[in-house]
């Protein structure tokens, strides 16, 4: 797996700093902790707390993400056996990966789309945000990650209507529909890669970059085309490139008028955040690439409003 990680340290040095790509690498090398958060569907953070005592783990809070926490002892596997798992209560996910659902800033009456959204956990974070009261729609195609979706959607006591189509075509049925999309798009998964696992790097190449920017732009653009002018869209990757990023708005912004928008004040407090901003059309686009380090996954993220 050396060649893997050579090639592509080749790769991503042709698009960004020497100083960002050797934060890059040093986050590959730290072993990340079990995450997860409180599920507040199912009652208030004293309550939650109390059942998660019974299971006599060590757990610490984390400073970065609202109700979540970490645990160096506790494997996932270990976790899923959980009672606390199990009833909902809590909810395993990586910090990263819970970030996208702040950026959406869920509210009620809000009708919400998340396109991507198995296996559930940012579709049911916005519902705990949310207090339920949000009307959110999670679509996934593949039938066996929608099952897995629909089990943790119950599991969690959240409300969601649930579609089972191609995203590429949704905006077919949805034009115009929605006040905020979130598109979590399948990706090369750079993020996840760790230098002591060579299973994380196996699947990757210059021609699954290629595969997932193609899939990616067809699904941004009908996220786009299903949200109402005036609507927010946010837009998410594991990975860390260009192609998949940045790329992917420099060709929506031939389609559509959209701009940066507020983000979230969590996004402040993140560790390693690189900030490349774009002027696309004489509007500012702004793309945060969280860097991977000791408690964070690498993500890229961006957040745009609709003209």
């Amino acid at each position: 797996m050396e060649k893997k990680f050579n090639e592509y340290y080749e790769f991503i040095s042709k698009q960004l700093s020497p100083d960002v790509v050797k934060k890059i690498f040093s986050g590959f090398s730290k072993k990340r902790p079990t995450t997860f958060r409180l599920n507040l569907l199912k009652g208030d953070s004293d309550f939650l707390i109390n059942e998660l005592k019974k299971e006599n783990i060590n757990y610490k809070k984390s400073s970065y993400i609202p109700n979540s926490y970490f645990s160096y002892n506790l494997t996932e596997q270990h976790a899923l056996r959980l009672d606390v798992v199990k009833k909902g209560y809590i909810y395993l996910q990586s910090f990263s990966s819970m970030v996208p659902a702040y950026l959406m800033d869920p509210h009620e009456d809000e009708k919400i789309l998340d396109m991507t959204a198995a296996p559930g956990g940012k579709t049911t974070l916005m519902c705990s945000l949310s207090k339920n009261k949000a009307k959110i729609y999670a679509n996934e195609l593949d039938k066996i990650r929608y099952q897995r979706l629909l089990y943790n959607i119950e599991t969690s006591g959240a409300k969601v209507e649930c579609i089972n189509k191609r995203g590429e075509i949704l905006y077919k049925d949805y034009e115009d529909f929605f006040d905020k999309v979130l598109l979590d798009a399948p990706c090369s998964a750079e993020g996840r890669f760790q230098i002591k696992d060579e299973h994380s790097i196996s699947a990757w190449s210059k021609k699954l970059v290629e595969n997932s920017q193609s899939l990616q732009l067809k699904l941004a653009v009908s996220a786009l085309r299903t949200l109402k002018k005036g609507g927010t869209f946010v837009y998410s990757t594991c990975t860390l490139n260009k192609k998949e990023n940045e790329e992917i708005f420099q060709n929506l912004a031939e389609y559509f008028s959209i701009e940066d928008t507020d983000v979230h004040p969590l996004l402040n407090r993140l560790p390693n955040i690189q900030i490349e901003k774009l002027i696309l059309n004489s509007r500012k686009i702004s793309i945060y690439r969280l860097l991977p380090s000791e408690f964070f996954e690498g993500f890229t993220l961006a957040k745009v409003r609709k003209l």
